[in-house]
């Protein structure tokens, strides 16, 4: 898409994330790769270093085999809030968390500044009463009553620039 709402994504770099691609050739996962992927967004004007890495659970395991061969390092695990684990990733910014998640797309890793990402709520957690009743009978043929409660929200992200995509990875 050349415009977002009316605004031009060539003068208004703020509007692209960055995208390191191979032009749909999958290549190895490196360690090169992962300060380039890291480093992308602060040369860009991004803002800042990644806060968290995301990607399926076979690309988390390569980097981890990949940094467990330097025998002055092993990967250290991050204990997250709700008691989640990551493996601990060094970057030149700091330290952030390479999340694993299964709902990532293959061959591909996110890195996101989750302090640029923002939640947008049109409308507010409540029960759905649009014709002024809130219970409804069920529609099953049951003694039941049903209530809907709704939300209208979405996930964005206030500058597209500091997040990054890594993409064209191979995961074997």
């Amino acid at each position: 898409m050349a415009t977002f709402q009316a605004l031009a994504r060539s003068s208004n770099t703020w509007l692209n994330a960055n995208v390191l691609g191979a032009s749909g050739v999958n290549r190895a996962l490196t360690l090169r790769l992962i300060d380039d992927l890291c480093l992308e967004a602060q040369k860009n004007g991004g803002g800042g270093y990644p806060s968290a890495l995301y990607s399926r659970h076979v690309l988390g395991q390569i980097y981890a085999d990949l940094v467990r061969t330097d025998r002055r390092y092993s990967p250290k695990e991050m204990t997250l809030d709700g008691g989640w684990s990551a493996v601990e990733v060094t970057h030149p910014g700091g330290k952030c968390p390479w999340i694993l998640d299964r709902m990532c797309r293959p061959n591909q890793v996110m890195a996101v500044r989750e302090q640029d990402l923002i939640y947008f709520e049109q409308e507010p957690i409540g029960w759905m009463d649009r014709d002024g009743t809130i219970l409804h009978r069920a529609l099953d043929g049951t003694d039941a009553y049903e209530a809907k409660l709704f939300t209208y929200s979405q996930l964005g992200a206030q500058r597209a620039n500091s997040h990054t995509l890594l993409k064209d990875i191979s995961e074997s």
